[in-house]
Protein backbone atom coordinates (compact mmCIF):
# COMPACT_ATOMS: atom_id res chain seq x y z
CA UNK A 1 0.00 0.00 0.00
CA UNK A 2 1.71 2.92 -0.72
CA UNK A 3 1.70 5.69 2.22
CA UNK A 4 -1.06 8.51 1.80
CA UNK A 5 1.14 10.97 1.20
CA UNK A 6 1.28 9.83 -2.69
CA UNK A 7 -2.78 9.96 -2.90
CA UNK A 8 -2.27 13.48 -1.55
CA UNK A 9 -0.04 14.46 -4.18
CA UNK A 10 -1.95 12.06 -6.84
CA UNK A 11 -5.32 15.04 -5.79
CA UNK A 12 -3.64 17.68 -6.28
CA UNK A 13 -1.40 17.02 -8.97
CA UNK A 14 -5.13 15.54 -10.85
CA UNK A 15 -6.65 18.82 -9.64
CA UNK A 16 -3.83 20.73 -11.56
CA UNK A 17 -4.95 19.02 -14.85
CA UNK A 18 -1.78 17.03 -14.89
CA UNK A 19 -2.05 13.03 -16.82
CA UNK A 20 -1.30 9.86 -15.63
CA UNK A 21 1.38 9.70 -17.32
CA UNK A 22 3.01 12.86 -15.57
CA UNK A 23 1.76 11.93 -12.24
CA UNK A 24 3.11 8.70 -12.20
CA UNK A 25 6.67 9.38 -13.67
CA UNK A 26 6.18 11.87 -10.33
CA UNK A 27 5.27 10.19 -7.96
CA UNK A 28 7.07 6.48 -8.68
CA UNK A 29 3.82 4.71 -9.60
CA UNK A 30 2.53 2.83 -12.67
CA UNK A 31 -0.11 4.25 -14.54
CA UNK A 32 -2.86 1.46 -13.86
CA UNK A 33 -2.24 2.42 -9.84
CA UNK A 34 -3.61 6.08 -11.36
CA UNK A 35 -6.30 4.60 -12.79
CA UNK A 36 -7.40 3.19 -9.88
CA UNK A 37 -6.97 6.42 -7.30
CA UNK A 38 -9.16 8.18 -9.91
CA UNK A 39 -12.03 6.13 -9.23
CA UNK A 40 -10.85 6.32 -5.34
CA UNK A 41 -10.50 9.77 -4.91
CA UNK A 42 -12.69 11.20 -7.36
CA UNK A 43 -14.79 13.22 -4.96
CA UNK A 44 -11.20 14.63 -3.06
CA UNK A 45 -9.87 15.63 -6.26
CA UNK A 46 -13.32 17.49 -7.50
CA UNK A 47 -12.97 19.50 -4.26
CA UNK A 48 -9.48 20.03 -4.64
CA UNK A 49 -10.34 21.74 -8.18
CA UNK A 50 -13.83 23.48 -7.05
CA UNK A 51 -11.28 25.02 -3.96
CA UNK A 52 -8.60 26.00 -7.08
CA UNK A 53 -11.34 27.54 -8.91
CA UNK A 54 -12.65 29.90 -6.17
CA UNK A 55 -9.22 30.56 -4.95
CA UNK A 56 -8.52 31.59 -8.30
CA UNK A 57 -12.06 33.79 -8.58
CA UNK A 58 -11.15 35.54 -5.44
CA UNK A 59 -7.78 36.60 -6.24
CA UNK A 60 -9.02 37.80 -9.25
CA UNK A 61 -12.25 39.85 -7.73
CA UNK A 62 -14.08 37.77 -9.85
CA UNK A 63 -17.97 36.46 -9.49
CA UNK A 64 -19.04 33.47 -11.40
CA UNK A 65 -22.41 34.02 -13.09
Amino acid sequence: MRPIEDKLKYVQLRAEGKSYRAIAKEIGIHKDTCTRWEAELKEQIAEHKEAKLKELYDSYHMTRE
